[in-house]
């Protein structure tokens, strides 16, 4: 049960794993300039751990914060505007006590918007893209998969929602909402990424890898079985040659008895 390789232990390793990761995570997020490229770092490592090419965690985080920083920075700097944006927008409406469709107006914009980012930031952190491809990708994938998106934003809204009940252990909050989240949205990303991959022939389908190794195996028997078959024939023929050749041999023997 406790034994490492056992499922309770690799579970356990594996949370720990994404703790570590949601840490340094939060440690990039101080500087507000830097949180995409964090968010895209983060994805970078989290899809690496599901996908069981584990290559550690802080290296890979920092090389990925590092490479992206560059592209994240102007889409960083938009998104905290439109937050802020949205932030003055939810204060007017509440002074001047405005109609509570506004709220919910507002609130629809602002959640479509988070869950283009979110995806935009996995995609840098998987390809190299423009700035303006990234987006229109980032759009047309969050309508593809709108649900599933939404309950990833909608999750990762929860903890500051709740901090305004329990602010006090916020980060604890956040730090166990956000690594049970990362865990599934990693896997729903390298999922989506790898359909993309292998429709547009990026990397080979395994389903077909599979079935060419059975049409192999097939053809392998085939094979064989029609090489017996001719070895067969082969030894049957021989066979048949060898009972000729003494039945002429004893024939002649026959004959000069005869003549004897």
């Amino acid at each position: 049960m406790l034994k490492y390789d056992s499922p309770i232990m690799q579970t356990i390793g594996e949370f720990t794993d994404f703790m570590v990761l949601n840490l340094l995570f939060a440690l990039c997020c101080i500087p507000v300039f830097t949180i995409g490229a964090a968010y895209s770092a983060r994805f970078y490592v989290g899809m690496k751990l599901v996908s069981n090419t584990d290559e550690g965690i802080v290296k890979p985080f920092f090389k990925s914060f590092v490479s992206n920083l560059k592209q994240t920075i102007p889409i960083n700097i938009v998104a905290v505007l439109l937050i802020v944006f949205f932030g003055l927008d939810f204060h007017y409406i509440y002074v001047l006590q405005m109609s509570t469709s506004f709220y919910y107006i507002i609130g629809a914009i602002f959640v479509i918007i988070l869950m283009i980012l979110w995806f935009a930031f996995a995609l840098i952190s998987r390809y190299v893209m423009g700035t303006k491809a990234v987006l229109k990708s980032a759009m047309l994938l969050t309508i593809s998969h709108l649900i599933r998106v939404f309950i990833a934003v909608a999750m990762a809204l929860v903890p500051f929602i709740l901090s305004y009940w329990f602010f006090t252990w916020f980060w604890l909050i956040w730090l166990i909402l956000e690594t049970v989240m990362l865990m599934p949205n990693c896997r729903f990303l390298v999922k989506t990424f790898d359909k993309i991959e292998i429709a547009q022939g990026l990397k080979p389908d395994p389903d077909k890898e599979k079935d060419d190794e059975t049409d192999s195996i097939e053809t392998q028997d085939d094979t064989e079985k029609v090489l017996n078959n001719n070895n067969n024939q082969n030894m049957n023929k021989s066979k048949n040659k060898s009972t000729n050749k003494t039945k002429n041999i004893n024939k002649e023997k026959n004959k000069e008895k005869n003549k004897e």
